[in-house]
This record gives structure tokens, C-alpha cells and sequence, in this order.
């Protein structure tokens, strides 16, 4: 089994691999050891099931475990859910996104985290269809009620169902060892009931996000090095993200082209990437370079557009 077939990295532009048109479209975020996951794509065999994770640990176990009983419908996405899920899928493309057991993140500090921190609603009644169902699974009952009353009170949103201690036909381990142990288990089950859209932060193509800079000027090696720079993307009509980056230092090659190192937040999203700049007889060309390619989110238009302005400016 080709392990690119399996750990998908979308392009820029956030776009996934067309295939298997028809096919239902299952997630599971936060997939951990991947013993859900598996279960879930053998008993889906004609789904597409997606499994996100941010761990590189958790995703390379599920590999070996998808490789070993060559499951042909798993794919893999590694990194922030909140923003994979949001920005790859369309919206009413997704049968059933599932959670099993996310952290509660208690502190107030923490709240932010949560599935009921502000968005995530919204990214739910986007990208599920209409009867698609968002499951979840706690053990935490103030989580429970939390996810109810937030969810639930979402406007494409409603409470199908909620179970207490609920053998679940897909389940894990742990829920397992803990139903047995006679430890309370929360089911939600949160079904959209009307269409709605979030605006996506990605737009744009690799090959538009550039600036030519006529005629050719010099470029010193210190001139973008360790400035920050912050913007408000609802100043730019960009959604209201909030976009931040900062060149953090670069490097000449033997034919005088020049990266910076750039790293950039959207809302808390963070990139890093290499900004190039590349001197030809008849113009300076600013660009992203190809080998760590971003999401081409606002922040990432800023860092190349403000650089081509620090150019023009020396």
C-alpha cells in the first residue's frame, strides 16, 4: 500500500484528491491509537472515512495498522482539525464526523479548545449534509451538558439524541474498560437540520501569489530579518481572521536567490514557510517557494505582499 495513497496532504489551495465520487464521507477527528478508526472503515467498506490527528506518533501507528488489513478507504490528514476540516471539505459533503473522548480542557484558560468554543458549530452545520450527524463521546458529564446547550442551540443544529452508558456497535478500548468498570459514558448525537456556510480563510492559487517587482532592485540579506509585522484581516476584508507573520532570517544561494524564513498565525493557525526572492535582469520576483508550500491563507498573502513592499520602499 503506497503511503501517499493513504497520508494526504492537500494542496495549497486546501484541495483534497477527487475520488470516489458518490462514495459517503465519514470523519473521525482525533483518531489516537486508530482502533475506531479501523473499525469504522471495516464495517463503512463503501465510505471514504478520514481520520485527523496532530500527532505524528498516532498518525504513523494508524498507517501501520491500515497498511497491515489493506484498508483501502482510510485516509489520513495530519494537523489542526478545526482548520483541515473546515477549509478541505464543502459544504453538505460529510455523512458523520465523530469525536471519542476529547479532552474537556477544564480551565477557563483552556476554553478556547473545546468543541463548543465559538466556530465549531458553525464548521459542523457547514460541511455535514442535512440529517448528517455529529457524534461524541465523554465521560465527563458537565462536558456533556456543555456540548448540548451550545451545540444544540446552534440555529442548523439540534440534539437528535443523548445516551447514558450506551454499548455502541463502534466504540474503543478505554470506553470499553470503562463501561466495564462502571464508569458513566456520555453519547451525543447533534443532527443538522438546515443549510448554512462559514467562509473559508483559504483562496487563491500558488501560481497568483507572487509580485514582480520592475525594474530589478537589490535586495540586502538583513532588510526583512526579524521584523513583525501584525495585521487585522477584518481590515482587509478577509473574513475577520486575524493574521500576524514575522521574517525571522534568511539566506543567499550561490546565484544570489533569497529565502526568509517566515512564520505566520491566522487565528491562531500557525504556518511556517519560505518566502523567495529571486533577482532577474529584468525584475525582482517575490514568491512563496515551493518546497514547504502553505495554505494560502491571509497571512501567508500578507507576509508575501508586505515583503514586495519592503523591497519597493528600500
Amino acid at each position: 500500500m503506497n503511503r501517499g495513497d493513504v497520508i494526504l496532504r492537500p494542496t495549497p489551495e486546501c484541495r483534497l484528491p477527487a475520488e470516489r465520487e458518490g462514495a459517503p464521507r465519514l470523519i473521525e477527528i482525533g483518531f489516537g491509537n486508530g482502533d475506531f478508526l479501523v473499525d469504522l472503515a471495516q464495517k463503512r467498506p463503501e465510505a471514504l472515512v478520514y481520520g485527523v490527528e496532530v500527532s505524528h506518533m498516532c498518525l504513523e501507528k494508524a498507517l501501520s495498522r491500515v497498511a497491515r488489513l489493506k484498508l483501502e478507504n482510510v485516509r489520513l490528514l495530519c494537523g489542526d482539525a478545526r482548520f483541515l476540516v473546515r477549509e478541505c471539505f464543502a459544504d453538505n459533503s460529510v455523512e458523520r464526523i465523530y469525536m471519542s473522548f476529547p479532552c474537556p480542557w477544564p480551565k477557563e484558560r483552556h476554553a478556547r479548545r473545546r468543541v463548543t468554543s465559538e466556530g465549531f458549530s458553525g464548521l459542523l452545520a457547514s460541511v455535514l449534509k442535512i440529517g448528517g450527524v455529529f457524534e461524541m463521546a465523554t465521560d465527563e458529564g458537565w462536558y456533556a451538558d456543555e456540548v448540548e446547550r451550545i451545540l444544540g442551540a446552534h440555529a442548523a443544529l439540534k440534539l437528535a439524541e443523548r445516551r447514558l452508558n450506551f454499548r455502541r456497535d463502534l466504540t474503543t478500548k478505554y470506553e470499553r474498560k470503562w463501561l466495564d468498570m462502571g464508569k458513566d459514558i456520555h453519547h451525543l448525537y447533534i443532527e443538522k437540520t438546515a443549510l448554512w456556510s462559514v467562509p473559508r480563510m483559504v483562496e487563491g492559487s500558488v501560481e497568483g501569489m507572487h509580485v514582480r517587482i520592475a525594474p530589478t532592485v537589490p535586495v540586502d540579506l538583513d532588510l526583512l530579518d526579524r521584523t513583525v509585522t501584525g495585521q487585522t484581516g477584518s481590515a482587509q476584508g478577509r473574513h475577520g481572521e486575524d493574521s500576524h507573520w514575522a521574517f525571522r532570517g534568511g539566506f543567499r544561494a550561490a546565484d544570489g536567490t533569497l529565502l526568509e524564513e517566515t512564520i505566520c498565525t491566522d487565528s491562531g493557525y500557525e504556518q511556517k514557510f519560505y518566502v523567495k526572492i529571486v533577482s532577474k535582469p529584468e525584475c525582482t520576483l517575490v514568491k512563496l517557494d515551493g518546497v514547504f508550500a502553505p495554505f494560502l491563507t491571509p497571512a501567508v498573502r500578507f507576509a508575501v505582499e508586505d515583503a514586495a513592499r519592503r523591497i519597493q520602499a528600500r
